[in-house]
């Protein structure tokens, strides 16, 4: 299935954890974005939408719409939402979903929802209040070390068996060093 969600997380640790996580030899990139300013641009206020918002609604429903060549999504949307949304929309939203599963909670998820881009490389617009920050190689390690005494683990990130193997895994390989 066609998607447009990026999955982020509020949580500044698991930020950082997801950015440590293997490999090794690769510095983290680590990805920060200003939720509130994004939605400003998007001409939906600088605040979350609430359900039911028909930006949203568009931006949810627009990959499942192969052809709108006679704005019928948009005729729709308006009609449903009782709203004058006129035109497609061309910035992602910031939204806060409603956390539903465990792994979600524990990740303190958030997404980003994103109009069908005008080239295959912008996902986001230039001007998308983004910034890139980048984890050295050789400090990956050391940090992973730090979060598991401060508890984010994968057990607690993602809570399934498989994640109690990962840590006892990233435990021993990483005091080795």
């Amino acid at each position: 299935m066609p998607t447009r969600l990026l999955d982020w997380t509020q949580n500044i640790l698991v930020a950082v954890f997801n950015a440590v996580c293997k490999p090794d030899d690769k510095d983290g990139q680590l990805w920060t974005i200003m939720p509130k300013e994004l939605n400003s641009k998007a001409d939906i206020g600088g605040v979350f939408p609430l359900p039911g918002n028909p930006v949203v609604e568009y931006l949810a429903r627009e990959m499942f719409y192969a052809h709108n060549k006679k704005g019928g999504l948009l005729k729709n949307i308006r009609e449903e939402t009782k709203s004058d949304i006129d035109k497609p929309p061309v910035w992602p939203v910031a939204i806060l979903p409603p956390l539903a599963w465990p792994r979600m909670i524990a990740q303190s998820s958030v997404f980003t929802l994103h109009p069908k881009p005008a080239k295959a490389d912008a996902v986001f617009p230039k001007e998308a209040w983004l910034r890139r920050h980048v984890i050295l190689a050789k400090y990956k390690k050391s940090i992973r070390r730090n979060l598991r005494e401060m508890g984010i683990l994968y057990r607690t990130l993602y809570p399934e068996l498989d994640s109690i193997a990962k840590d006892e895994k990233s435990r021993l390989y990483d005091d080795k060093v």
